[in-house]
């Protein structure tokens, strides 16, 4: 992640930015790759580029991408997006966790996760990031910041395959 991306994403919060803003942002560009490559394309003119944003993105939210488009700085909107939300998250007491599941938890443990995650981490709520890894054979683990708890079939046969050697 450069400084720069920090620094922008850090500059949304100040601003203001909704979490939704930034979320119905994220789905325009995605719908609508033409867009991010309208606005990243260094010769495209900057007033036709400013003229898109007025008629996409209003408000804060619009001069911030013009900047971007100035600065051509657009490219590294997925990481601006990132810093924003770890921002956001941090500033209301949110824990971002990465789980990575075998089979996707059913909602009452997820739920049940959360509350644990909740309670050890001393935060409000948790904001859960989910991917599936067939690889795990089972169970889950859990990221978040430098920690990581490892409640997967895989990480447990490790740890016998450790202590079994270690003899």
């Amino acid at each position: 992640m450069t400084q720069m991306a920090v620094n922008y994403g850090k500059a949304l919060l100040c601003l203001g930015v909704e979490p939704e803003e930034m979320e119905q942002a994220a789905e325009i560009f995605e719908k609508v790759p033409q867009l991010f490559k309208i606005l990243s394309h260094p010769m495209v003119p900057m007033g036709k580029k400013e003229a898109v944003i007025n008629q996409v993105f209003s408000g804060k939210l619009g001069n911030f991408f013009k900047v971007l488009c100035k600065n051509q700085d657009l490219g590294q909107l997925k990481e601006i997006q990132k810093v924003y939300k770890e921002c956001w998250n941090e500033k209301n007491h949110i824990l971002t966790v990465k789980m990575t599941y075998a089979e996707p938890p059913k909602q009452e443990q997820l739920e049940g996760i959360k509350d644990f995650l909740c309670r050890e981490f001393h935060t409000d709520d948790v904001d859960m990031q989910m991917e599936q890894d067939k690889r795990l054979l089972g169970g889950f683990t859990l990221r978040t910041g430098s920690s990581e708890i490892d409640w997967s079939l895989k990480g447990r046969i490790l740890q016998l395959q450790q202590k079994l050697v270690g003899r």
